[in-house]
Order: structure tokens, then C-alpha cells, then sequence
């Protein structure tokens, strides 16, 4: 975007979106930058997924919260969209998890990380509309490397619940609550994807 950022590598991808680690060369610090495709089948409809994109973005942004990476800047380019967050040095719970001996955590980890996440998705749920994440799962708890700090990412399927419901399933399988297939979201939505995945740990 004008030559600010320089993608230095890529982090990952699934779905619609690819994650890359890049350089900001503007503020001279890492950032992670969240690549977003908009769906092909909808070619009139460019102009409502780039506003509802930009809408998205711009409640992240004013979301302030320790364990919350911030959103700091957005832009579409090559008619791609592209999200630029805060970079998290650490790696998430579910790799995390898999490098451990028995693929276990203590029970003491366990009791601060749950503790932690709550307080984020009380957080999240108390804002006005409330904001629900809808993809609570290992690979989005982020343990932060230096201070062993959590954190919750990947907000690329969270959205302002307005008076109207919306029939948009997402979510990941084994750890969607029954209410990921029907788009009918409420606060346990989260609480259920939340227990789901301590009940993987």
C-alpha cells in the first residue's frame, strides 16, 4: 500500500483470507497483514463487501483491549482487501499444545488462560451491538513469547450483531455450537467454542 508495507513472509491461509508477516516501514515495527478475497459469485456486489469490510474494520480498530491485538490501518488494492494488525511474537495453543510432552498444559495454565479469554469475550459481548468472535478455537489463542501473555486473534469472521440475524455459517467443526449453523448467535456461542476447545487441551 503506497510502498508502506513489505511483506516478509507468509504465516498462513484457509478460506477466503492469507495471513502475512510484513514490515512497517512508516512506524519501523512488524505488523501482521490479513490478505482478504471477496467472493467471486457476487461481482455486482463489490462495492457491499468492500463497505462491510471497511465497517469491520473500523470497529476492530476502536476495540481497546490488552489481550486484543489492534487493528491499524486497512486498504483494498488489485480488488483483494487487506487488514494490518498488531504483531504478536509467539506461536498459538493449538502448535503450542503439539510441541509439549504429551501434548498436555497444567492445570495452573489452564485456570490464567481461561480466566484470561473470559475476560476478553465478556469484553467483546458487552460492547454495543455486541461484538461475537464466532471462531473460538486453539489456533486463535495467541501465547505471546515474552511475557507468556494470551491473547485472542483472528477476528476476520467477527461481526456487529445488529436487530437483524444473519444465516452466515462459519465457525470450525468440533468446536461450532449448534448455533454456528444457523447464524443465530449469542453470547454462549462463544462460551460453548471456548469450552470446546479447553475440553482439546
Amino acid at each position: 500500500h503506497d510502498g508502506r508495507y513489505v511483506f516478509i513472509q507468509k504465516l498462513g491461509s484457509g478460506g477466503m483470507s492469507r495471513l502475512y508477516l510484513a514490515r512497517d516501514t512508516r512506524m519501523d515495527c512488524n505488523v501482521v497483514v490479513k490478505e482478504m478475497f471477496p467472493p467471486q459469485n457476487y461481482p455486482d456486489k463489490k462495492a457491499y463487501f468492500l463497505d462491510k469490510f471497511k465497517n469491520e474494520a473500523k470497529i476492530l480498530f476502536r476495540l481497546r483491549h490488552p489481550g486484543i491485538p489492534r487493528v491499524v490501518d486497512y486498504f483494498d488494492e488489485n480488488d483483494n482487501y487487506y487488514m494490518v494488525m498488531e504483531y504478536i511474537k509467539g506461536e498459538n495453543l493449538d502448535s503450542a499444545l503439539k510441541s509439549r510432552p504429551e501434548n498436555k498444559i497444567s492445570l495452573e495454565e489452564m485456570f490464567v488462560w481461561l480466566k484470561d479469554i473470559l475476560n476478553i469475550l465478556k469484553f467483546l459481548h458487552m460492547q454495543d451491538p455486541p461484538i461475537f468472535h464466532r471462531d473460538i478455537k486453539p489456533a486463535n489463542f495467541m501465547l505471546e513469547s515474552d511475557r507468556n501473555e494470551i491473547f485472542l486473534v483472528d477476528f476476520g469472521v467477527a461481526k456487529t450483531i445488529m436487530t437483524e440475524q444473519t444465516h452466515t455459517r462459519v465457525g470450525t467443526i468440533g468446536f461450532a455450537s449448534p448455533e454456528h449453523y444457523t447464524g443465530k448467535f449469542i453470547p454462549s456461542s462463544d462460551i460453548y467454542s471456548l469450552g470446546a476447545s479447553f475440553h482439546y487441551f
